[in-house]
């Protein structure tokens, strides 16, 4: 038992049964058969302070894990498959196994975060179908749970209750999923951002997008920075990159038709652009993904 445990004492529990049964001979109190715990197995909790760009590309950024992620401080922004999110304090988002997904930029001093990974039955991974793709807010309750989540890292005895505490922060995510914000652009970096998403295997500079959106290069930079954390140049390499790694996936296009199909002017080009992203070369990536 863990020291310092709040011990009930006895009559406590029976005075409280005693007042629920009254006069009563029986009560019994079914329980909803519509109710679903999703029980997490393969746990492992990681607190972190991730810095970038020394830890770019130095993790696999796909696996067979689910990864629960929590942003606790300052400002962080990533790609999840060809989705660009940032994640202020407060934020969190469920990644699906297999899910392509790296930061892209940090905070100076850094980013608190804690990662629950965690394996689940086909059963209980169709429940939770509605949280793909949808980063949220931490409430007041996600907190409490994950609050004792973290109290039990390490504790070998804990492992019931910490799939039952992680069950039950997936439902409280899963009931505020009306709430779940997507980020949200400004009207002025909005149009950019979905031009390039659209045009990303076309020549853009930009020169290019500044003229087509009326505005200056610079202000065109610092707007978009202020806003995605990249220049427009950076942010479209990341998008070329990660729509590249999802033609890897599914399908057989050599490598020179994905350079093309994604923007790059050769293979050689894309593939150095490739492994330093991803750690990877394209056609090890490609083996690799199959291979899992």
């Amino acid at each position: 038992m863990a020291k310092n445990t709040k011990k009930i004492p006895f009559s406590v529990l029976r005075d409280e049964v005693r007042r629920r049964l009254g006069d009563k001979g029986i009560i019994k109190f079914p329980s909803s058969s519509n109710v679903r715990i999703p029980l997490p197995e393969d746990i492992i909790v990681s607190l972190q302070r991730m810095w970038l760009p020394e830890n770019r590309g130095t993790t696999r950024c796909f696996h067979r894990y689910f990864v629960l992620k929590f942003h606790l401080d300052t400002t962080s922004a990533g790609f999840v498959e060809s989705n660009y999110y940032t994640f202020p304090k407060a934020t969190g988002m469920l990644v699906f196994p297999y899910q392509m997904h790296h930061l892209t930029e940090t905070s100076r001093g850094g980013q608190l975060r804690v990662l629950l990974n965690f394996t689940l039955s086909k059963q209980d991974e169709e429940m939770l179908r509605g949280l793909r793709n949808k980063p949220f807010r931490l409430t007041d309750a996600d907190c409490r749970l994950l609050l004792e989540i973290v109290s039990l890292t390490g504790r070998e005895d804990a492992m019931i209750r910490l799939r039952c505490l992680i069950g039950e922060l997936l439902l409280n995510l899963l009931s505020e999923n009306e709430a779940a914000q997507s980020v949200e652009y400004s009207v002025q970096v909005r149009p950019v951002f979905d031009y390039l998403r659209e045009h990303c295997s076309d020549d853009i500079s930009v020169k290019v997008l500044a003229e087509r959106f009326h505005c200056s290069e610079s202000g065109l930079r610092e707007m978009f920075r202020r806003e995605t954390g990249h220049t427009p140049g950076a942010f479209l390499k990341e998008m070329r990159l990660d729509k590249a790694a999802k033609l890897l996936r599914s399908t057989g296009l050599d490598i020179d038709s994905i350079a093309a199909q994604c923007g790059f002017s050769n293979r050689y080009v894309f593939s150095r652009a490739f492994k330093n992203q991803f750690d990877l070369p394209p056609v090890r990536f490609r083996k690799e993904w199959f291979e899992y």
